[in-house]
């Protein structure tokens, strides 16, 4: 079922960014494994599945790599992949917003609230399953 586009003005404008993001070619949309080293203090990617049995990575669902323009996905992600791009999406949309401009406290946010998150909740529910399949279509087809 489609959503009157009257209806629900700002949810159609962040589902058309995402989708525009996601039709641009400029992002590539990768399978990697994702860790976060608590050592390093980085993300990493890799090929293979990590055993980590002194617990220094964290895993992740998904990354965005701003420097190469490519969003990670992690193949055995343990939530919804689609939800997991629309997620990095919305990073990309607010990178900006969030690095420069975004104060918990104005926002009526704790401060180790993210608010990507805050706003993936405010709007992935409300997308149609249509609209949740068009997200999933651009994920590749094999992690």
């Amino acid at each position: 079922m489609e959503r009157n586009p009257a209806s629900d003005s700002l949810l159609n404008w962040v589902y058309r960014m995402v989708i525009d993001i996601l039709k641009s070619g400029f992002w590539k949309i990768k399978f990697r494994y994702l860790y976060y080293d608590k050592k390093r203090k980085a993300w990493i990617t890799l090929t293979r599945a990590v055993i980590d049995p002194g617990e220094r990575y964290k895993l992740m669902d998904a990354c965005v790599d701003f420097d190469s323009n490519v969003i990670f996905i992690h193949p055995e992600s343990q939530g919804e992949r689609e939800l997991c791009l629309f997620h990095e999406c919305l990073e990309i949309l607010f990178a900006e917003w969030k690095d420069e401009y975004y104060v918990p406290a104005r926002w009526g946010l704790d401060k180790n609230v993210d608010p990507i998150l805050v706003m993936e909740a405010a709007t992935w529910d409300k997308l149609t399953p249509r609209e949740k399949a068009t997200i999933k279509s651009y994920l590749p087809k094999r992690p």
